[in-house]
């Protein structure tokens, strides 16, 4: 894990803010990792951990898991239609997500 790279998270939906990590890469071809701890309202003490796939330039691939207090899981692939889910003790949440634009630099 001798290299590392940042990455911004940008989202349309609501109450979503902007996040910025340092990735670290985890092997040959272009797999990066981030993990943290939740501190957001509700989430506090959830694990994250996004993983990030570059090995196909053309097809960029992210995914997003939480385990905690909220339980989560989101996939992000360019161009493509994906299923994500939250978990909280006021119930489940299941929704489709369209990955517009994943860019890697």
């Amino acid at each position: 894990m001798n290299k590392t790279g940042k990455i911004k998270i940008l989202s349309n939906a609501a109450g979503a803010i902007e996040t910025s990590l340092c990735m670290e890469r985890t092997g040959v071809g272009g797999y990066y990792r981030a993990h943290y701890t939740e501190v957001s309202q509700g989430m506090e003490g959830s694990h994250t951990l996004i993983e990030v796939d570059l090995s196909d330039p053309h097809t960029p691939k992210m995914l997003m898991t939480r385990r905690g207090a909220v339980e989560s899981e989101q996939s992000f692939i360019l161009g493509t239609s994906t299923k994500g889910y939250y978990q909280v003790v006021s119930g489940n949440l299941a929704f489709d997500i369209e990955t517009r634009r994943l860019r890697a630099k």
